[in-house]
């Protein structure tokens, strides 16, 4: 009979400490944060929000993010987002946070971020692979430093999106789906200028009958002439 009144008892302490944890449970939530490049250049401006309550991001970067070596740009009239930029290449990590909101405390995950250094001088074309999250993605760069003749209104006709290098239809149609392009300029590592034409694939798919994927200058077009093109093995 004690035993029996041992074991009622043990029961419905662990029915309170179930409804408990449950009400508790309930007055928690969590956020997601994501990035528009999680590998971006030494100085180069990334987009950081949240893909719920948006709206607080800029005051949990200002609050939490205090460190020298990272940038934060308002965020006025940017749909809630952040630009935030690194002055040295590492691997950093933006959250997690913390945060009220209607009675209610929410937690982000964490955001890492690979910064790389700086561009080099000079012209050429860069293949890369990053892995995010199990995730490939292959980027291609093609960067030429700024020549004065190139800030002239006429000579900015030539630097848009017809002469991007990118995958050819094959590659891209068998192995990968384009993600992001940027066309702009970067600082290289002596500080001159840039412009830059960036596009971003991901890995579509998995073939068991290959353990790795070659891209080099065959599988790219529009690569111009006398620009060497250094091959980038993937394995899969």
């Amino acid at each position: 009979m004690i035993n029996n009144h041992k074991f009622i008892i043990m029961k419905l302490h662990l029915t309170a400490v179930f409804i408990f944890i449950s009400f508790s449970l309930l007055g928690q939530g969590t956020a997601k944060l994501w990035t528009s490049n999680p590998q971006p250049r030494v100085n180069e401006r990334i987009t950081v929000s949240m893909y719920s309550h948006s709206n607080l991001i800029n005051d949990l970067l200002q609050k939490e993010l205090n460190k020298s070596e990272i940038t934060i740009y308002d965020s006025t009239g940017t749909n809630y987002r952040n630009y935030v930029s690194f002055q040295q290449p590492g691997n950093y990590e933006i959250g997690p946070f913390s945060y009220n909101l209607n009675s209610k405390k929410y937690t982000t995950d964490a955001l890492n971020v690979e910064v790389i250094p700086a561009l080099p001088s000079g012209k050429g074309i860069i293949l890369r692979k990053a892995e995010i999250n199990n995730t490939i993605f292959l980027y291609i760069e093609y960067y030429e430093e700024t020549k004065e003749s190139d800030k002239k209104p006429d000579a900015k006709k030539s630097k848009g999106w017809d002469s991007l290098v990118k995958l050819s239809d094959e590659y891209e149609d068998t192995f990968f789906s384009a993600v992001t392009k940027r066309l702009g300029t970067l600082k290289n590592q002596e500080g001159k200028e840039s412009h830059t034409k960036r596009i971003v694939y991901k890995l579509k798919k998995q073939h068991p009958e290959q353990d790795k994927i070659t891209i080099d200058r065959g599988a790219l077009e529009n690569v111009p002439e006398g620009i060497e093109v250094k091959p980038l093995t993937i394995q899969l």
